[in-house]
């Protein structure tokens, strides 16, 4: 009896078969399994060419709002939630087309499938280097996608490439090289029209001239990188850069960093770990207005904020010397509170700071260089403490003109000796220690 019924499970599945394939359906069947599937390619491809059809919907709906369609995302399409999660880290868009990256394709009949839907993969963007763990710049077909008027690039997280025996083999990207994408490079000089750039996650170092002169860069976003040193001259002269973001783990900006960024306003680096800023870091960073440093700042160094001519606002953190030059000609800086870490003054450091009202010169300091406080004229009150054994000459040279400035040091006394006979040159009146009520 059990024999006959499983004869005739085998002939309703027979027929039921050759049924469907009459009227054309593609199935598989497991018989040990009593499943039928239509096959996963034709799934596959149907699933992906929904994510198509509705990218193009979404870009014909923003068009029609008059907005953006630079920044789409899966997850801003109208299709099913399964879809969205199944393809959300396969499928990038960019612009107004979709790419796949290859480290999150499971199997090559994937690739294969996706290449027949027109799709390719996001690494092909790029150049590599001969270990495939660093991005060293823009492939042939970046630089035809940039003439292409695409602006945005999405960079992979892993390099996915063959061995020598054939298997696939996928390495993690650490690194953007130095130059990568410098425009000021004759040959390069096409990654001035990239406007943004999606980092990869894996990021761990950034090398020096990396984005020198890309001017189209309006935001850099690496808070979700692993970075802890941003190299020299990583982002100089990226005149229209407004917003930077930085990841918490981040220890020290590098020499120039930021040099010649004219647009950006502001620059937040409280919650890093950054110890240490660089020379020219943010020099002619004409539109700074604040600049928020992190308390366990200890290094700054000479010309970082050189030129900042609208900064009205910054701390210092825990640094130990201002350094030459530093704060040299921000025009618009009315206060500044050195903090009680800060032993020594350097030359030059606050010079033409010309709407500085009031300097408070914390107890810790013992030296002031030459023309620190020079062509200051709008300080009000300066104050300072016994603890300064040495000052050079000019320091405060024209400025405090109708200020009142508070001495150490009694008439009779006299400076110290480790004063210069010309440390003052102010239009200050001196208030001497035994005047002081």
């Amino acid at each position: 009896m059990k024999k006959e019924s499983g004869i005739t499970i085998v002939a309703l599945v027979v027929t039921i078969v050759v049924m469907l394939i009459l009227v054309g359906v593609s199935v598989t069947v497991s018989i040990n399994g009593g499943l039928f599937n239509t096959t996963k390619e034709s799934t596959y491809k149907t699933e992906v060419s929904q994510v198509k059809e509705a990218l193009e919907e979404e870009i014909v709906q923003r068009k029609a709002r008059r907005e953006s369609v630079d920044n789409i995302t899966i997850a801003d399409l109208d299709i099913p939630d399964k879809i969205k999660e199944k393809y959300k880290d396969k499928l990038i868009i960019i612009g107004k087309d979709i790419y796949y990256d290859p480290a999150n394709i499971e199997k090559d009949n994937e690739e294969a499938w996706l290449e027949d839907m027109d799709i390719s993969t996001n690494t092909k963007f790029f150049t590599y280097n001969s270990n495939g763990d660093t991005i060293t710049g823009l492939s042939e077909s970046g630089y035809a996608a940039i003439e292409n008027g695409v602006t945005k690039f999405v960079m992979p997280t892993k390099y996915v490439s063959k061995d020598a025996n054939g298997n696939r083999k996928v390495t993690t990207i650490t690194t953007i090289g130095e130059n990568a994408f410098n425009a000021t490079v004759e040959e390069k000089k096409a990654c001035a029209k990239i406007k943004s750039v999606i980092f990869p996650t894996t990021l761990t170092t950034l090398k020096t001239n990396a984005f020198d002169g890309c001017n189209g860069l309006e935001k850099i976003d690496l808070s979700n990188t692993q970075i802890e040193a941003i190299g020299n001259y990583s982002f100089r002269n990226c005149s229209n850069l407004a917003e930077v973001k930085a990841p918490n783990i981040l220890k020290s900006i590098g020499a120039a960093s930021f040099e010649n960024c004219k647009n950006l306003l502001k620059i937040d680096l409280s919650k890093t770990q950054v110890t240490y800023i660089g020379q020219y870091a943010f020099s002619y960073c004409k539109n700074l207005k604040e600049a928020i440093l992190p308390e366990n700042l200890t290094g700054l160094d000479s010309f970082a904020f050189w030129h900042c001519e609208k900064m009205e606002k910054v701390n210092l953190g825990r640094i130990t010397s201002v350094r030459p030059y530093c704060f040299q000609y921000c025009t618009s800086l009315k206060n500044i509170e050195i903090p009680d870490s800060v032993t020594y003054i350097a030359e030059r450091s606050f010079q033409c700071c010309s709407s500085l009202e009031k300097l408070i010169i914390p107890s810790s300091v013992t030296s002031i260089d030459f023309e620190a406080f020079m062509f200051d004229p709008a300080i009000q009150e300066i104050r300072i403490p016994s603890s300064v054994t040495t000052m050079s000459s000019n320091v405060f040279s024209q400025s405090a003109k109708g200020g009142k400035m508070y001495v150490p040091f009694t008439k009779e006394e006299g400076k110290p000796s480790g004063w210069s006979s010309e440390w003052n040159k102010s239009g200050a009146t001196i208030i001497y220690a035994d005047e002081t009520t």
